[in-house]
């Protein structure tokens, strides 16, 4: 249980997977191996506070219980635009979940089912086995997916579909100008 206090300094990474809430503004979901905590981040200030948590997965997402996102934890999430919704993954699994702030009435709306399941554009590429990182764009329904070198846009709505898939430094050019 004490995982994120022994060597975190030397860990290269402790933050698995983050989204906003819709609670309340500044706050966001910071998910930690099989744990997570409730953060309002205080933007321009060092103000931020540890809201709830951490606990564990299971104990604050009911739902995920008995799941590979409760037992295993969350490796990647972005929030939705529709409200008190996100998507997270583990390894190559999926859910979309109402995450009910405040509650532990949070509820599963689709999954967990493979990430080419959820997601039948990704069959044959490199994001149908895991997703590194993830963000959801400004644009209703539209998020960023990271594997490896490789960006995906996609619309995650009704219809979804992949917008585009390509090399990021070729998606994103001022990174490129900046070696990474």
């Amino acid at each position: 249980m004490d995982w994120y206090a022994h060597d975190v300094f030397n860990c290269e990474s402790y933050i698995n997977a983050a989204f906003r809430s819709w609670y309340s503004e500044n706050e966001a979901y910071i998910f930690m191996m099989d744990e997570y905590l409730l953060l309002n981040y205080a933007p321009g200030t060092t103000d931020d506070e540890v809201l709830n948590g951490p606990l564990l997965i299971c104990d604050g997402f009911p739902s995920l219980s008995g799941t590979a996102f409760g037992e295993y934890g969350i490796d990647c999430a972005f929030g939705s635009h529709d409200k008190n919704e996100a998507f997270i993954f583990s390894l190559n699994l999926c859910a979309q979940i109402y995450f009910a702030p405040g509650t532990t009435d949070d509820y599963i709306i689709k999954g967990p089912m493979t990430i080419k399941a959820m997601f039948p554009f990704f069959k044959g590429t490199e994001f149908e086995s895991s997703i590194d990182a993830a963000f959801e764009a400004t644009t209703k329904y539209e998020a960023y997916l990271f594997k490896g070198n490789h960006y995906a846009l996609i619309n995650y709505g009704s219809s979804s579909h992949s917008i585009a898939i390509g090399i990021i430094n070729q998606g994103f050019p001022s990174l490129k100008k900046h070696h990474l």
